[in-house]
């Protein structure tokens, strides 16, 4: 297998560490899935805002996975929350550095990274693969008391994003030994059908080491 995909996650970096600030998850999954496809002799770039000062525009993380940057905004003190106020300037850098080299699909992440990727799929003619990993409209129907709705920004871009796809992929629901935050096909498919093509892959688990109590266990 050959190929190279341009994945694009703009508010969060594969360079920060999962659990500080918006890293989370959605780190690891990107860079799991990445590491995956190198594997399989596919390039990736991961492209992401630039948030360090200190780190080169690209930056190789493993064989055959770069991380690019996108030099737009303050470099500190933009929230996730503001990145929409960035979308068109990122936007236009994420088709600049794309014209000069040449991918097969953009795979994007989170719907600001959609929102960002959508003009440039389209006027460099480069099929878009869409993760959804949470819906503002699932989030908003099971809102705990005293919590906040997702604006509705977000709202009208995930359906922006999703007509503007050529695919969506969300995962399967989670095996019940780890707890989920992510949308599943079950919430994905009456949301959006019958507009929308979703891929569903189950979900695999691979955890190293796993430490509770003092006790270790392998786990692939």
């Amino acid at each position: 297998m050959t190929g190279r995909i341009a994945v694009l996650m703009v508010h969060t970096s594969p360079l920060e560490q999962p659990g500080i600030g918006d890293a989370g998850g959605m780190n690891i999954y990107v860079t799991e899935s990445a590491e995956r496809m190198a594997a399989m002799g596919v390039e990736v770039d991961i492209f992401t805002r630039r948030t360090n000062k200190d780190v080169a525009d690209i930056v190789e993380i493993s064989p055959g996975v770069r991380v690019r940057h996108l030099n737009v905004g303050p470099v500190d003190g933009v929230t996730k929350e503001r990145l929409p106020e960035l979308i068109r300037e990122l936007s236009q850098e994420f088709t600049r550095l794309l014209s000069q080299d040449s991918y097969d699909v953009i795979h994007s992440h989170y719907w600001i990274s959609g929102k960002v990727a959508m003009p440039a799929a389209e006027k460099l003619g480069i099929p878009l693969v869409h993760t959804m990993h949470t819906m503002a409209r699932v989030k908003n129907l099971n809102l705990a008391e005293g919590e906040s709705p997702e604006p509705m920004i977000r709202v009208q871009g995930e359906t922006q994003v999703v007509a503007a796809a050529n695919a969506t992929i969300t995962p399967a629901p989670a095996p019940s030994v780890l707890p989920s935050t992510t949308t599943s096909v079950n919430e994905t498919v009456p949301t959006f059908a019958p507009t929308v093509t979703v891929k569903s892959p189950s979900p695999r688990i691979k955890l190293t080491v796993l430490t509770l109590d003092q006790f270790e266990v392998d786990m692939f």
